[in-house]
């Protein structure tokens, strides 16, 4: 079988998969309908503001690469963001500013970024 170089950077970037490697923590805007009409674009120009790039640039530091995509399903929390693997919504540019901030700590908090304190439990589950 005898598959195209194209047929698969086709697949893998709609599947959104990572061609390069990317440093530090990923923050995704998401651009979904739903979103955008609850304030993604504000949402975005916050995150450009607090992270002093604009989509599709990495900091200085490596620490944060911002981009947009519609693929985050977050559309019934919207407006959502997503760091690294976690969906966060919906938010205001103040939940934004803690999340970037926490970040910048390198701290993680027993919240998971939402303002409730989670319950311990004796079996760890991702939630």
């Amino acid at each position: 079988m005898v598959i195209h170089w194209a047929q698969v950077f086709g697949a893998a970037g709609l599947g959104g998969f990572r061609l390069l490697p990317v440093e530090g923590h990923v923050v995704t805007v998401c651009t979904c309908a739903a979103c955008r009409f609850a304030g993604g674009e504000p949402l975005l120009r916050e995150t450009e503001r607090l992270l002093g790039i604009r989509a599709g640039e990495t900091t200085h530091d490596g620490a944060f690469t911002l981009e947009t995509s519609a693929d985050v399903a977050a559309g019934a929390i919207a407006p959502a963001i997503r760091i690294d693997t976690l969906v966060y919504g919906p938010l205001t540019a103040e939940h934004l500013g803690h999340l970037i901030e926490q970040r910048r700590g390198g701290g993680t908090s027993q919240d998971g970024g939402n303002g409730r304190r989670r319950r311990r439990t004796a079996v760890a589950r991702e939630s």
